[in-house]
């Protein structure tokens, strides 16, 4: 691909400095270059844009991407529970949104359909179809059964170990199946969801031997691991084996936070607070009674964030601000 040149704009660069005005060279989609103030580059040959004296900043990244679920902020789509390929042609919507608002990097943390997902990454990556460089990831895994289509997760119900015996094989065999798909990273849903099931958020859905299995196979396969993470026990079953991505962590107490930080260099915390406050704010919207169980719950999930994302960012953990980009947020 050919460079283009940026003059005449106010440059924001994401380090938390103050923008300045300067001029920026881009080739082949990789900032090439950036001069501050008077100073100016080599652009023969570069396609000229003048910025008319606006902000210029790097291409956003969200890194808890939910494109599979289908929902932008020009078509918010309530109902998940629709053929695949209504529901791929949403997914791809979506993500020529994420990329018309600026977001030109998207995590997933987890697809309706693992398949369509590894497809969408590679329309995306060729330029045959407008959306963001995207890693694929699998479906949420959950403790309920699924196959090795790569369609699954948003059944909306987290039944717990409670009823089940122990079963590594079977995510052991889910974690091939979805590297065979050629997913980037897999996602554990190791404690439920209460704002779909309620009063789920902090009941485990996996045994420790299940979740090491699939540990073991992702290293295997070479993928990331992510994991969906509201207690303690969850955050510290996801830490003993080694998940790279920790979504939530609401619940997370000094000792967890202690061992997290043990592990920071290799970790990175997602915590999501804006999907929760949205929740509060629209939740009656999607069905949701208000004030009911859900919004309690959110609220104390906001509480605990309130006071855990500074002590994370005091001890210099890695913090994702992922908006769930995908969900029907309203």
């Amino acid at each position: 691909m050919g460079a283009t040149f940026f003059t005449n704009v106010s440059i924001f660069d994401g380090t938390g400095a103050p923008s300045f005005p300067g001029e920026v060279l881009v080739e082949n989609n990789r900032i090439k270059a950036v001069a501050k103030g008077s100073g100016q580059i080599a652009r023969q040959g570069a396609e000229l844009v003048d910025g008319g004296g606006m902000t210029l900043m790097p291409g956003l990244i969200d890194p808890h991407a939910h494109l599979g679920f289908g929902s932008s902020v020009d078509r918010i789509e309530m109902r998940r529970d629709v053929p695949p390929e209504v529901n791929l042609m949403r997914a791809i919507h979506c993500g020529k949104t994420m990329l018309d608002y600026g977001y030109t990097s998207a995590y997933s943390a987890g697809a309706s359909d693992a398949r369509a997902e590894v497809a969408m990454r590679h329309e995306f990556d060729g330029g045959w179809l407008p959306g963001p460089r995207l890693k694929a990831c699998s479906f949420e895994q959950t403790a309920a059964e699924a196959g090795p289509t790569g369609r699954g997760g948003g059944t909306g119900i987290f039944p717990g170990i409670k009823n089940r015996k122990s079963n590594p094989e079977r995510l052991r065999k889910f974690v091939h199946d979805m590297a065979d798909l050629g997913c980037d990273s897999v996602k554990f849903v190791i404690s439920g969801e209460g704002a779909i099931d309620p009063g789920t958020s902090q009941e485990m859905q996996f045994y420790d031997d299940e979740v090491a299995a699939g540990a073991d196979a992702a290293r295997e396969r070479g993928l990331n691991l992510n994991a969906h993470t509201y207690s303690s026990e969850s955050i510290q079953m996801a830490l003993r084996h080694k998940f790279r991505v920790l979504y939530h962590c609401s619940w997370a107490d000094e000792k967890t936070v202690d061992l997290m930080e043990a592990q920071k260099k290799d970790l990175f915390i997602a915590p999501g607070p804006g999907v929760i406050w949205d929740g509060l704010q629209n939740g009656h919207l999607m069905g949701r009674p208000k004030g009911g169980p859900q919004d309690q719950e959110a609220m104390e999930k906001l509480e605990m964030l309130s006071r855990l994302v500074p002590e994370l960012k005091r001890r210099g953990f890695r913090l994702l601000p992922g908006g769930e980009i995908g969900r029907a947020h309203v």
